[in-house]
């Protein structure tokens, strides 16, 4: 039996914002328990240290290897994710996922539906956005009409696990997300949409912290995710879980050399 209901996993470089999102957290997951994995290269406030459920593992690696790494250190049923300039939560949201995928075989995920932005600029996505053909770059040969991406994601946790977790040869945490959701419904699985908006993020392509994003969308991300989906698919399901290892520990497009 799992120690918690779920582990949600930050690759975080704002740790200012941390103890903000936990307290988001325990609002919108009760009665139902969870554990905040926090991965990344700055130590966590240490209010957050005083707190059982909360690990910090130091990384200096891209996102998708850091979440990879905090689903090797997940003690609950689920696992997902969440983005460290989250500026809001829906309470009770996430308990309604827990309930969801309770009622399913195990094999079954569940998209986290948000919306990005500020103020007046904030408006949520239509419905159709989670369906891959929704996207142009998502409009390839191996993937099916039918699908449903999920870039922010809950899954079994044991299952996850099973189909290999994200690609980390996508570095940024988009495309390996989609490539998850994609293999689990290769296999037969269902990628459900949660009853309501989960999350809001502040999210702006033209900060300078998105820097590294912009460039590994363009030079690497992109052109990957249409090499491998423009292609039959259907036989590449599970992938090696610890492909992170190969990984560069240190992600020179955010730290430098």
């Amino acid at each position: 039996m799992k120690k918690y209901d779920l582990t949600v996993a930050i690759p975080s470089i704002r740790v200012q914002n941390l103890e903000k999102i936990y307290f988001f957290l325990e609002r919108a997951v009760e009665p139902f328990s969870f554990e905040m994995v926090v991965i990344g290269p700055y130590e966590i406030p240490n209010v957050l240290k005083e707190k059982h459920n909360v690990k910090y593992f130091k990384d200096m690696g891209s996102p998708s290897r850091c979440v990879q790494i905090g689903s090797t250190l997940a003690e609950g049923k689920y696992f997902c994710w969440m983005s460290d300039d989250c500026v809001h939560i829906t309470p009770h949201s996430i308990s309604q996922c827990i309930t969801l995928l309770d009622n399913t075989d195990g094999k079954d995920a569940i998209t986290l539906r948000y919306f990005e932005g500020e103020g007046s600029n904030s408006n949520e996505f239509p419905m159709d956005y989670w369906r891959a053909h929704h996207h142009d770059d998502q409009k390839l040969l191996g993937i099916k009409n039918t699908f449903m991406c999920a870039p922010l994601g809950m899954y079994n946790t044991d299952y996850f696990r099973e189909l290999g977790g994200l690609d980390c040869r996508w570095q940024h945490i988009n495309f390996c997300t989609h490539d998850l959701a994609f293999r689990l419904q290769q296999n037969g699985g269902k990628v459900h949409l949660s009853p309501q908006s989960v999350a809001k993020f502040y999210w702006s392509w033209i900060t300078a912290d998105a820097e590294p994003v912009r460039i590994v969308h363009v030079q690497n991300d992109a052109p990957l995710f249409k090499e491998v989906w423009n292609q039959d698919q259907s036989q590449r399901i599970k992938i090696d879980y610890y492909n992170w290892v190969n990984t560069p520990s240190k992600w020179e497009l955010r730290f430098g050399k």
